[in-house]
């Protein structure tokens, strides 16, 4: 059985519980990702970079997850691979 969590992304890399993630979006003026975890634990953590439009970055360990809007910014969700 799975069970998806939300889980909110400050504008840093952050560390959460490795899943798959779905959708990122902002609810309540906050960025989220929502990840599907399988048996309700999940197994190990997954770091998350949140990057500005127009920053620059080294993206040779980056997977693209999803893009967000909100009324000022629009901020780009990555997972490190390595």
């Amino acid at each position: 059985m799975s069970i998806i969590f939300k889980y909110p992304l400050p504008v840093s890399d952050n560390l959460i519980p490795a899943g798959k993630p779905l959708h990122v979006g902002f609810q309540r003026g906050a960025l989220h990702i929502w990840v599907e975890h399988e048996n309700h634990m999940p197994d190990g953590e997954m770091s998350i970079a949140v990057l500005a439009t127009g920053g620059s970055f080294a993206g040779d360990y980056l997977e693209y997850i999803g893009t967000a809007v909100s009324d000022e910014f629009v901020w780009h969700v990555y997972e490190w691979t390595r």
